[in-house]
């Protein structure tokens, strides 16, 4: 097994986008309306008698981990979900096991106490820091992400894979199993991408400088003739457009997201089944920061999670507009 790891000092894969940290609104130049919630907790509300308990619940350092959480409402339209952008930390690309191991607990400890049966780690970083650690700690069902080696491993045609991730995803041992286990054979070529996450935090997920950096992150790739591209951070989906009008034709890119979400949906109690699958289940986005940030976002990124007619904010009632109460302990964690 070949593994050429390029993943660099963590400073170079912490590297933050000024971008990132604008005023989200207007970044995303977004204007639509949200229920608003106590300070930095905003409420997406399909159905406003749906309750939240028994929903799966969904993590992500920021945004990515929308993605997995638009693939589960896509495979169970019925099931509720809850989300937490942990926007006020991200990335935690650039954070230390231990602050994330913290922020995952107090995050889950919190969903928890909200009705959540199945937690999700939607996001790499946090899977390769906390996944296994978390799992002792709790009595939910635990599901995490990690890179799709056995599934590259196994199209690839040429030998060659590309990895793309975080510098702590690269860094960790889950991952240096996961090559042990599946990549015999197989060169591994990874590269580290923390601008990405930079990228779609700020919403910026096209245009000629947006170009420029995709395009310098996958040179090295594609001069390795890689045939199968891993995306191994749940914000890379984001720019899937892009990667495939630069990459060659013949690159395969693997994104594990829809195994996670159905993965969620089999260990769920009900294993999926919550009262009536015709229906609508409620989704409700939650954001460590105190701005529209996640639920604008969320609606910028994501549309098919408002597209049903059921989702029609005017209309709440004084219970979906009811602050959703939450321990201080989650929106004011800091980096040890």
């Amino acid at each position: 097994m070949a593994h050429m790891d390029r993943t660099g000092r963590m400073d170079r894969t912490g590297h933050m986008d000024p971008m990132a940290r604008m005023d989200p609104t207007a970044r995303m130049g977004l204007t639509a309306p949200t229920v608003p919630t106590a300070p930095g907790r905003h409420l997406m509300q399909r159905q406003p008698q749906a309750q939240t308990d028994r929903a799966i619940g969904v993590m992500d350092s920021g945004l990515g981990g929308l993605n997995v959480l638009a693939e589960i409402h896509r495979q169970a339209q019925h099931q509720n979900l809850i989300y937490y952008a942990d926007t006020a930390h991200c990335p935690y690309g650039n954070k230390s096991v231990d602050f994330i191991r913290k922020r995952v607990h107090d995050i889950t400890t919190e969903l928890i106490e909200q009705g959540v049966s199945v937690m999700v780690l939607a996001c790499n970083t946090a899977s390769a820091a906390a996944l296994d650690w978390l799992r002792t700690q709790v009595d939910i069902p635990v599901v995490g992400m990690e890179p799709a080696i056995k599934p590259a491993a196994a199209a690839t045609k040429n030998g060659r894979v590309g990895v793309l991730a975080t510098g702590v995803t690269l860094q960790a041992d889950r991952f240096a199993s996961l090559l042990e286990r599946f990549a015999s054979g197989i060169e591994v070529i990874s590269e580290p991408a923390q601008e990405f996450v930079d990228l779609v935090e700020a919403g910026r997920l096209s245009g000629p400088d947006v170009e420029r950096i995709v395009r310098d992150k996958l040179r090295p790739l594609i001069e390795a003739r890689v045939d199968t591209l891993v995306l191994g951070c749940t914000h890379y989906p984001f720019l899937t457009p892009l990667f495939e009008r630069l990459l060659p034709p013949n690159v395969t890119i693997i994104d594990p997201g829809p195994q996670v979400a159905a993965q969620a949906l089999r260990v769920h109690p009900t294993q999926g089944s919550l009262g009536d699958e015709t229906g609508q289940g409620q989704v409700t986005i939650l954001s460590s920061e105190s701005s529209h940030y996640a639920t604008e976002a969320a609606r910028r990124l994501c549309p098919e999670l408002f597209a049903s007619p059921a989702f029609d904010p005017s209309q709440q009632d004084e219970t979906a507009r009811k602050p959703i109460e939450t321990t201080s302990k989650i929106a004011e964690g800091n980096e040890p």
